[in-house]
């Protein structure tokens, strides 16, 4: 039973290891297939080629939320270190309102 399934997985490692060779030998040539190996690095919104029309209106309209970290895109997000030292100012300022009659 051992020797049988061992076989059984030297025969299925070597047909993947024939598709792994193939889709290889066709990027070579130009030929696009799906990869038969997936991995989270091959993802084809990576490429940065032409869009789908669902993946564009995704990246284009962020699904970020507006109140975390700077807002719907990634050019005003702040790091957690600066975060928690505006978040430390505000709370200071209003504490010296509360303590002193602010005008």
């Amino acid at each position: 039973e051992w020797e049988e399934r061992r076989r059984q997985n030297i025969e299925k490692m070597n047909e993947e290891m024939e598709k792994i060779a193939e889709y290889e030998r066709n990027q070579r040539e130009g030929v696009l297939e799906p990869n038969p190996v997936r991995n989270f690095l091959d993802d084809p919104r990576r490429r940065g080629g032409p869009l789908e029309e669902p993946e564009r209106d995704r990246r284009e309209g962020s699904r970020r939320h507006g109140r975390n970290w700077g807002g719907s895109d990634f050019e005003r997000v702040r790091s957690g270190l600066e975060h928690e030292r505006q978040l430390e100012m505000h709370l200071l300022d209003l504490k010296l309102c509360t303590a002193v009659p602010c005008g």
